[in-house]
């Protein structure tokens, strides 16, 4: 379990800052022990070999004895050697003096008598130890100064049974603690594992990661992932949609090639029959692969793969190039098209995208004009965005059918009369949105719409 490895690893790495802290501060107390003893013995030098260099021997007696009804618990063993002779001790704490019985004997054969000496002996055991500490004075003689101390091992161990102690106890709180903002942290992980889960087992594509309050890394990485479950679930049902508009929408075309066929094969001896029965034939056949070429095109389109080649272009001659691919059926239905000039107008576009987008809106706009109409095209750059305009004076769109016509396949009853496969202005509104764009539309029946293709002032020069 991922929570288990990084508490354990967290407390991995805690564990030797700790010890090591423990360690430093066991060092510290030893010698800090050990400076408070040798200072103690220190000032008793100097203050000895001060007595001395002013009254000598016996003025170091004086301060003894004047030191010795104050000295509380600190006894000290003090002891003058001379350069050349025996030393003479100064003072010994009493637990430095051992007694014992000998025999004495008397004078003239009389006996013996039982009598106390006393022999000097430093303590050393498991739960005491010593120390001294020497001088050489000016005459060259030596001062030494020396006192009981505690035994460091004994003086140790509790200590460090209480350093294993809370060695223990650190580890188990550097683990716990560990657990507790690992399984915190790890939450989102767990959440999204289970949507994913849930999603390989129940197809429910509509199932989402909640997300963190926080606004971290993982909060970032359920962001994408439920962006990216939208995404998908967006292409599935792009897919479903696609796939059913194709089969909705060829099941005629199909059902006119067999009989088309159906027809040539029942007429071999007609063969002028068989060739029109081959000529309409190739004609659905080609009405079909326009229907999924425009498909496959609204659907890359709306699903974000569709890949654009982006270069700058004059807005302006491309609405004139595309009013000048209508100027036959325009003079044929007898309707006026104009091309508002203006400045130069550039943006980075997929310039055969958006000619095809802008040929399907003029295409629509002299499809539904009367005769003796006007289509009037034009190109305005504001401080937000660049804006084509393409307006009409057709027979406008209800106000019930405006939110329906950018649907696949949707034409309206009005409509029906005239050919087309309903799907140029969902192929306009994903050309356009493809590129940052939109596209509006506001109509007035009996006097005309205009659609209105709005490119963000990032894609406009």
């Amino acid at each position: 379990m991922l929570a288990v490895r990084l508490s354990l690893q967290f407390a991995a790495v805690f564990l030797p800052g700790a010890i090591a802290l423990g360690v430093f501060l066991y060092w510290q107390l030893g010698r800090r022990l050990e400076e408070r003893e040798q200072r103690v013995l220190s000032t008793r030098l100097d203050l000895y070999s001060q007595q001395y260099d002013r009254g000598g021997l016996a003025a170091v007696r004086d301060r003894i004895e004047v030191e010795e009804p104050s000295a509380g618990n600190v006894a000290l063993f003090v002891r003058w050697v001379p350069k050349r002779g025996l030393g003479v001790v100064l003072q010994v704490p009493e637990d430095w003096i051992e007694l014992r019985l000998e025999s004495v004997p008397l004078p003239n054969g009389l006996g013996t008598v039982q009598r106390e000496r006393g022999i000097l002996r430093i303590p050393r055991d498991a739960r005491r130890d010593f120390q001294f500490a020497d001088r050489e004075l000016r005459d060259g003689s030596v001062l030494q100064v020396g006192a009981s101390t505690d035994n460091r091992e004994v003086l140790y161990q509790p200590l460090r049974r209480s350093f294993l102690l809370g060695i223990g106890n650190l580890f188990a709180l550097a683990w716990g603690s560990g657990a507790l903002l690992a399984n915190r942290t790890l939450r989102p992980v767990r959440q999204l594992t289970a949507t994913a889960r849930r999603i390989v087992e129940t197809g429910d594509m509509d199932a989402r990661v909640p997300n963190p309050r926080a606004d971290d890394e993982l909060a970032e990485l359920v962001r994408c992932f439920n962006t990216l479950l939208d995404r998908n679930q967006s292409l599935l049902r792009t897919m479903r949609e696609a796939m059913d508009n194709v089969a909705h929408d060829l099941r005629t075309p199909l059902a006119r090639l067999r009989s088309g066929a159906e027809f040539a094969l029942q007429s071999p001896g007609d063969r002028e029959a068989a060739r029109e029965a081959l000529a309409d034939a190739v004609e659905e056949s080609e009405r079909m692969l326009t229907l999924l070429n425009t498909l496959l095109d609204v659907t890359a389109a709306e699903s974000g793969t569709m890949k654009l080649r982006l270069e700058r272009h004059d807005l302006t001659a491309l609405l004139t190039d595309v009013a000048g691919l209508y100027d036959h059926l325009a003079e044929v239905k007898r309707i006026q098209v104009e091309v508002v000039p203006g400045p130069v107008v550039e943006a980075s576009v997929d310039v055969n995208r958006l000619r095809q987008a802008l040929a399907n809106l003029l295409d629509n706009a002299l499809k539904y004009t009367p005769t003796g109409g006007t289509v009037r095209l034009s190109v305005t750059a504001e401080a937000s965005a660049v804006f084509i305009r393409i307006k009409d004076t057709g027979m406008g769109i209800t106000a019930e059918e405006l939110p329906r016509i950018w649907n696949r396949l949707y034409r309206g009853d009005r409509s029906r009369s005239e050919e087309g496969l309903g799907l140029g202005l969902s192929l306009v509104k994903a050309i356009v949105e493809a590129h940052g764009g939109k596209v509006t539309v506001t109509s007035t029946v009996g006097q005309g719409s205009e659609f209105v293709v709005s490119l963000p002032l990032d894609s406009a020069a």
